[in-house]
């Protein structure tokens, strides 16, 4: 009862103030009475747009307080990063035309020369369900042509597939380079967690193209800004740039053991491949979080 008092009385000086406010300035000149009905009419203006304002603040930061049902899907999505078969290179193929332009897409004969060579390096990432969104691909390249690769000499169509180690050769491999990452999603996911799968699956895939004890060092080449910043966040320094090289991109590098630790940092305690982590750091890593770089 007391609320309703307040908001009448409250109502009722309103009305009376506007009323007084209306009858003084009817009393002036009419130059000041135009000017201060200006004055009203601007005033009022300005709180309604203040009012507006503010409820649409209230009402994003209402919307803020749970995520959407569509945020939830994607991250309830799951993911997982398993070794391709020879039928799947003409999808990867076909998806690598799709996503880089026509000379740094590999072609379909390269890489299957590739696969042919040793197929432990290609992986294809799924969604639950078994759509395919994504791939990544590691190649073992022998030191000579790594060598011409990473001085710019040589593009990535012109490794063939007697420069890479074949599986019975992976303890001699001591240098990886990961010639592509493609994550694209359906609509109405982000591909954030495809590429934490990827990053939780990294030690595995390593592992199954080599002994991951013995690698030195990773490379890559960024084909976009979003895959550059990725890179440098995960630890990779520029070896070589842009102008520098056939291909015009710029070659990244990283330490394999300081790699392993920044995708433990990031990753957290969702890191699921505790093994492989821990035979790469040379120590135990237990729900842990290892500090990035």
């Amino acid at each position: 009862m007391k609320r309703e008092v307040g908001q009448a009385v409250g109502i009722f000086m309103g009305v009376a103030g506007l009323v007084g406010v209306i009858v003084q300035l009817l009393t002036v000149s009419e130059g000041m009475r135009n000017v201060s009905f200006l004055v009203l009419f601007l005033a009022l203006i300005m709180l309604g747009l203040w009012l507006i304002a503010f409820n649409t603040w209230k009402q994003l930061r209402s919307s803020r307080a749970l995520p959407a049902i569509e945020d939830l899907d994607c991250l309830s999505a799951g993911y997982l990063a398993s070794q391709a078969t020879a039928e799947e290179i003409d999808w990867i193929a076909r998806l690598e035309e799709r996503v880089y332009t026509s000379s740094d897409a590999v072609p379909k004969h390269v890489l299957t020369e590739w696969f042919e060579s040793n197929p432990n390096g290609f992986s294809v990432i799924r969604m639950c369900n078994g759509q395919k969104i994504g791939h990544i691909d590691l190649l073992p390249i022998k030191p000579v042509t790594l060598e011409r690769f990473v001085s710019g000499l040589i593009v990535e169509k012109d490794i063939r597939g007697d420069s890479l180690f074949k599986p019975e050769e992976r303890d001699q491999i001591t240098m990886l380079y990961v010639e592509s990452i493609i994550v694209l999603p359906p609509k109405g996911f982000t591909n954030a967690p495809a590429i934490l799968c990827v990053l939780n699956s990294f030690a595995r895939l390593v592992e199954r193209v080599c002994d991951s004890g013995k690698i030195k060092n990773i490379y890559a080449i960024a084909a976009s800004k979003s895959g550059e910043r990725l890179l440098k966040r995960l630890g990779f320094d520029t070896v070589a740039l842009p102008d520098s090289r056939a291909d015009g991109h710029e070659l990244f590098s990283a330490d394999f053991k300081q790699l392993a630790a920044n995708i433990a940092g990031i990753c957290g305690t969702q890191f699921p491949d505790q093994e492989s982590i821990s035979k790469i750091l040379g120590h135990k890593v237990e729900n842990s979080i290892v500090p990035s770089r």
